[in-house]
């Protein structure tokens, strides 16, 4: 029985990880857009977030409060910094979020607004071998629950990850 719970568990981790990422590289724009709505969905998916949240997504209430999110500056994975890279890809991701799914906002990056904020959005990008004249990197987005008690935090957190060939963008 032990097995077959452990076999189970693998094959939806593996379905969630194929689900989360892309084989082939994008277009750095529609990377972003995926990336972003698939994290948005997952914060309904998830099952510690399906009852406060989930009716939030399907249905948005116009009457109900906003979610607020706070944006942790998105960072190149090789050098630790925000790059002209990161930053569009964080103009891209907030944008997309601001403009598709109404019940969450945006509350400026400051210790006083981590205190009201229900989640803390973060986000890298990362280089990917490939071929030399085709740049490629991963976006890679993480959503958490900044409201969850502690101890439960490990089961609130959503990601998604795609990747995308650079085009002029830099890293």
């Amino acid at each position: 029985m032990r097995r077959a719970r452990l076999a189970l568990a693998a094959g939806c981790a593996a379905w969630l990880l194929a689900a989360c990422s892309s084989s082939e590289p994008q277009g750095f724009e529609k990377a972003a857009a995926q990336a972003t709505d698939g994290l948005v969905a997952q914060v309904g998916k998830l099952p510690a977030f399906m009852a406060p949240v989930e009716h939030l997504i399907s249905r948005p209430d116009r009457g109900a409060p906003k979610r607020s999110i706070v944006v942790d500056p998105m960072l190149d994975t090789i050098t630790g910094q925000q790059t002209e890279t990161t930053q569009l890809f964080e103009r891209r991701v907030t944008q997309r979020i601001g403009n598709r799914y109404g019940q969450f906002e945006f509350l400026p990056f400051q210790a006083g607004n981590l205190a009201r904020a229900n989640y803390l959005l973060t986000g890298t990008i990362s280089r990917v071998p490939a071929e030399p004249n085709r740049p490629t990197v991963r976006l890679s987005l993480a959503l958490v629950d900044v409201k969850t008690p502690r101890h439960w935090r490990a089961t609130r957190i959503s990601t998604a990850r795609r990747r995308a060939t650079t085009g002029t963008a830099r890293c």
